[in-house]
């Protein structure tokens, strides 16, 4: 009897540290993403100094993926097709929030260094 309610419990902290273990992975997985695009705004900040819109290009490009994602994840998937496109989703919402906070650092800065 004891070896059974061991063996359950086991089992239950076991797939609470796969739970953990997937929600690590997802938002390593966004930080990533956040500073490859981060540096692509900082590159495109240097060569358009003067012109403060391109900064926020990609954090543009962001937004229309996600509302695609999510438009597609309600109204025109299949199967699990939904579940996916969910998940695609909150990942680019995560990186646009970085790509944005990003963009109004640099402005920040723009604005103290003038």
């Amino acid at each position: 009897m004891e070896s059974l309610i061991f063996a359950k419990n086991e089992s239950r902290t076991c797939w609470k540290m796969r739970c953990v273990m997937t929600q690590i992975r997802m938002v390593l997985i966004i930080l990533v993403i956040g500073l490859l695009v981060a540096a692509l705004q900082i590159v495109i900040w240097r060569f358009s100094k003067d012109r403060a819109f391109f900064k926020y290009i990609p954090s543009l490009v962001l937004f229309i993926v996600g509302a695609v994602c999510v438009v597609k994840a309600v109204w025109f998937s299949t199967g699990m097709e939904d579940l996916a496109y969910f998940v695609l989703a909150m990942l680019v919402v995560g990186v646009l929030i970085i790509s944005v906070v990003t963009g109004l650092l640099l402005d920040i800065i723009t604005r103290i260094k003038r």
